[in-house]
């Protein structure tokens, strides 16, 4: 056995949540119809993505988070990948060489 085998173990939470949910056959066709996203809430959220994308691409910091004038908060979690390709391509080699610096260290206290 490896010696950081016998450190391995797996735990699990002593509380349980369990929340019930209500069958459809006990939803009246309104309750229904409200659980569902409506064409204005879809264009909402879409225009929501594009504002945050805007407001993504002309910060200067690295923040995931920003504030529009009026005092609303945008979420960038998610949408990294569309903050530019330069942004892209320092991502990539910053996470290449924290991947390859792992490895070799791994590698030399194998040997």
């Amino acid at each position: 056995m490896e010696p950081s085998a016998q450190y391995r173990k797996v735990s699990f939470s002593s509380k349980v949540f369990v929340y019930l949910v209500p069958s459809t056959a006990d939803l009246t066709q309104e309750e229904i119809e409200s659980s569902w996203l409506t064409e204005s809430d879809l264009s909402r959220m879409a225009d929501d993505v594009v504002a945050s994308i805007i407001a993504m691409r002309k910060q200067k910091s690295h923040s995931m988070e920003s504030y529009e004038g009026d005092g609303n908060q945008l979420s960038f979690r998610g949408l990294e990948h569309l903050r530019s390709r330069v942004h892209n391509d320092r991502q990539q080699k910053h996470k290449d060489l924290v991947y390859n610096t792992v490895l070799s260290k791994q590698k030399r206290d194998d040997q």
